[in-house]
């Protein structure tokens, strides 16, 4: 089963901009590979929409 995780960008100083899901594809010390599909949704915290 492929995990599922949150990403999430700032805007400075550490407030919530966006927000949307992606699949896990690897990662490691240096790096985060995720895979986003088209049709995810994008959460926009600054607009107050999805």
């Amino acid at each position: 089963m492929k995990e599922i995780i949150r990403i999430r960008a700032l805007k400075y100083p550490d407030i919530l901009h966006y927000e949307w899901h992606g699949e896990l594809v690897s990662k490691s010390s240096e790096y985060v590979l995720v895979l986003c599909k088209p049709g995810r949704k994008l959460k926009h915290y600054t607009k107050e929409t999805t």
